[in-house]
């Protein structure tokens, strides 16, 4: 069974399941916190070369991963990521604890 991010309820309950995001998912999501156009940020994008990729845009960033995805990020975790690969391994590594 693939990886998927899941809500967790009281007690340990996991509901509200969906597939784990691919890159071609999240890199829309990049480029709308950052204010980038559309088609402009892909796997090998060095995300501090995103003018938007300053604290407003990683705020951005984390409500829409929250809103869409249903991860919640923290800010000093998405920081430390350079590129969106990285930050598909921090949503596999939030979505496992």
């Amino acid at each position: 069974m693939p990886p998927a991010l899941c809500r967790v309820l009281r007690f340990g309950v996991r509901m509200d399941c969906q597939p784990m995001p691919s890159l071609a998912q999240l890199t829309p999501l990049i480029e709308e916190a950052t204010q980038a156009l559309a088609g402009s940020v892909n796997a090998q994008t060095d995300l501090g070369t995103l003018d938007g990729w300053d604290s407003m845009g990683l705020v951005i960033f984390i409500e829409l991963a929250q809103s869409q995805l249903g991860v919640e990020l923290a800010v000093h975790d998405l920081r430390a990521c350079t590129r969106p690969g990285e930050i598909l391994g921090l949503i596999e590594r939030v979505a496992a604890t």
